[in-house]
């Protein structure tokens, strides 16, 4: 591997751990864990009677950090993906709500409050509790609105 090629792999590697620690995924943390572990436990047959050269033993530790650094982004994705699939159904709930509105001739129309809260750097359970109560809150703005209605 040239030198040029081994500090853009260090480059990214430590560009990917960066936006792992911003984030704080704890799911992350545990794929990388895990899959740590489970490379450490991983034993050739003949392990016992073969000593790596040092150049066996520098591609063994890049095929290590790149097994961490694929577990690592595909945690990420995983989280973006989380994310845009509740965004999504907020949407069309918000959708739903005014369409039922406007089916009963309310005359009123309920929004999206939005936040800039950045979802991204939210763990998984906190991004989870927030399209909860964002869902909550949503369905009491519209209960409101239908009950004023029937008045």
């Amino acid at each position: 591997m040239s030198k040029n090629n081994l500090l853009l792999f260090v480059f990214i590697v430590f560009m990917q751990f960066s936006i792992q620690a911003q984030t704080g995924d704890s799911i992350a943390d545990a794929v990388a864990y895990n899959d740590e572990k489970d490379l450490s436990e991983q034993k050739p047959a003949d392990s016992a009677d073969k000593v790596l050269t040092p150049e066996e033993l520098e591609n063994k530790e890049l095929l290590e950090r790149e097994a961490k650094l694929y577990a690592a982004r595909q945690a990420v994705l995983k989280k973006l993906s989380f994310i845009e699939t509740n965004q999504n159904a907020f949407t069309a709930q918000v959708n739903n709500f005014n369409a039922s509105l406007e089916a009963c001739r309310c005359g009123k129309e309920i929004s999206d409050p939005n936040d800039e809260r950045e979802l991204a750097k939210m763990t998984v359970l906190e991004i989870r509790a927030y399209f909860i109560a964002k869902n909550i809150n949503i369905t009491k703005i519209y209960m409101t609105s239908l009950n004023s209605c029937n008045k």
